[in-house]
């Protein structure tokens, strides 16, 4: 019978925060994907805009929607290199990673939180609750990214 070496099975496993992180790369992903999906269905984004300015001419709500499409996928491509650089600090268990996702965390939230909270001339927010909240779910995955690679970081420190 062939015995299975232990270490190189673990070794080859992804780390929790490593997979933690690619569900994070996912959240932004979808994120992306319902905000091009409202704009080619329902466009909840304009009837939004519409509810808060009513006397604006339609093609003035589709210019501020697509406004809004241009600055939350700028958004998403960002949050997007954010992940693929944590990833990547991840996988090679690079010492920094816990530092830099903490800081891409702190970043990419204060813009979500910005985003979903953030108030216009008409007195509503400026997104949809809907679209605001999605924008919100990669920092819950960033958020479990910082505290799986900080326990481990300190477990680590521990035991040496």
């Amino acid at each position: 019978m062939i015995e299975r070496n232990r270490d190189v099975d673990v070794a080859r496993r992804p780390s929790p925060p490593l997979l933690t992180a690619y569900a994070g790369l996912l959240f932004t992903l979808a994120a992306l994907a319902v905000l091009y999906a409202d704009r080619l269905t329902g466009n909840l984004l304009a009837a939004h805009i519409q509810d808060g300015y009513p006397d604006l001419s339609p093609s003035r709500i589709e210019e501020a929607a697509g406004t809004y499409l241009v600055y939350l996928s700028a958004v998403g491509v960002l949050g997007l290199a954010g992940w693929a650089i944590t990833i990547r600090l991840v996988a090679r268990r690079r010492r920094s990673a816990p530092w830099v996702a903490t800081g891409l965390f702190i970043v990419g939230t204060a813009v979500a939180l910005f985003d979903l909270l953030v108030r216009d001339t008409s007195g509503d927010t400026g997104l949809p609750p809907l679209l605001g909240w999605v924008g919100l779910l990669p920092s819950l995955a960033g958020l479990a990214v910082v505290v799986l690679l900080l326990r481990t970081s300190l477990l680590h420190t521990e035991r040496h």
